[in-house]
This record gives structure tokens, C-alpha cells and sequence, in this order.
């Protein structure tokens, strides 16, 4: 016999602007949250590769876009 089950799921609804803006507010903090001296050290090597930054902010989207339906 087969049993049906139901759970109850709690969905947290945010307006897409203030997703948008956690989510750069993530990133930001991901990339660049470090001791201050680590911090312009990190800015200064994205300044001269701009791809290695864009690889990593697309992975920090790639991993936190998964809340986003």
C-alpha cells in the first residue's frame, strides 16, 4: 500500500531587488571580507586580472543562485 506523505516546506519570499543586493553583498564580502592589508592585495591582483575576478564571482553566483527560483 502505498502512503502519501506532505511536509510542510517553509518558502521565504524576497522582493528581486533585495535578493540582487544580498547577493552582491555576498560576493563583496566573499571576495574582499579579509584583514584589511589582504583585502587591497586581493583588489589590486583583480585590477590586473579581471578574469581570475570574473571566474570567481561567477562561481559565487553559480553557488548561491541555487535559492533563487
Amino acid at each position: 500500500m502505498w502512503e502519501k506523505f506532505f511536509f510542510d516546506i517553509p518558502v521565504y519570499r524576497v522582493s528581486l531587488k533585495e535578493y540582487e543586493r544580498d547577493k552582491a553583498k555576498y560576493i563583496e564580502e566573499s571576495m574582499y571580507g579579509t584583514p584589511p592589508n589582504i583585502d587591497q592585495q586581493m583588489k589590486a591582483f583583480h585590477e590586473r586580472e579581471p578574469s581570475i575576478k570574473q571566474q570567481f564571482e561567477n562561481h559565487l553566483i553559480r553557488q548561491g543562485d541555487c535559492m533563487k527560483i
